[in-house]
């Protein structure tokens, strides 16, 4: 397992480029302690300062978490997505290198409430069809999204003859752009059982509204991803630029 000698990069990248395959291809997963500093210089071949060189990359990167006095473990790495964007999970897995899945699939016709009445700029009750899923990661669920599509362009029924994974993928010959807030809540307990975490746990929502091409509403999205899977990042410029 010691680090290839033709490869010119400095040693610290080499070792943390070692120990991210690694990770990468699950043979260290979630929470596992990683050997102490000594043994893994060692394994690799190199002394201990660039072993703690190459951790400390891994650290900065979100792959690890050091704690003194308690070792390193690894940490799975999070869904990175910006906000000015609106692509799929399952792009943005086939892009990061891992696995989505869709589970829990429900589709339902129901009364359109009235906080989704006013983002879909209909009346309240009018007919509405309701779509829930949990996405999973590595087969570990991250998110449950619930979106509304107005009963005027779907039934319950068609909607289950078109859906496959993806609301964004579905909608995407429609789509021109998409309108996105970002809130907290806490978990219900509906919410708890299904992305598996403790109820009352903190959650990340992002709304979002797909907008067709004249800006009318088409789709109304409240998607909760868990805290520590997911990173949405947004590029901000400033004023005058």
């Amino acid at each position: 397992m010691t680090l290839p000698r033709e490869d010119t990069r400095p040693l610290y990248v080499r070792a943390s480029e070692r120990l991210r395959r690694l990770i990468a291809e699950g043979e260290l997963g979630d929470g596992d302690r990683l050997p102490p500093e000594s043994e893994l210089a060692a394994l690799l071949g190199v002394s201990r300062s660039t072993i703690r060189e190459g951790l400390r990359e891994l650290e900065l990167k979100g792959l690890v978490d050091r704690v003194h006095g308690r070792g390193t473990t690894v940490r799975a790495p999070r869904v990175v997505t910006g906000l000015g964007r609106l692509e799929s999970l399952e792009a943005l897995a086939a892009a990061q290198g891992w696995s989505c899945g869709t589970t829990a699939v429900e589709i339902v016709e129901r009364p359109i409430p009235a906080p989704v009445a006013a983002a879909l700029e209909v009346v309240e009750g009018d007919p509405g069809v309701r779509l829930s899923r949990v996405k999973t990661r590595d087969g570990s669920p991250i998110c449950e999204m619930v979106s509304w599509l107005p009963g005027s362009t779907y039934t319950a029924k068609s909607l289950r003859r078109v859906f496959v994974r993806s609301i964004t993928e579905l909608l995407a010959g429609r789509t021109e752009s998409a309108l996105a807030a970002v809130s907290a809540v806490a978990a219900s307990p509906q919410e708890a059982s299904r992305l598996g975490v403790e109820p009352g746990a903190p959650l990340v929502v992002l709304f979002e509204t797909f907008l067709d091409g004249d800006e009318r509403p088409i789709c109304w999205s409240r998607n909760v991803f868990v805290p520590d899977t997911v990173s949405l990042e947004l590029i901000r410029h400033p004023v005058g630029v």
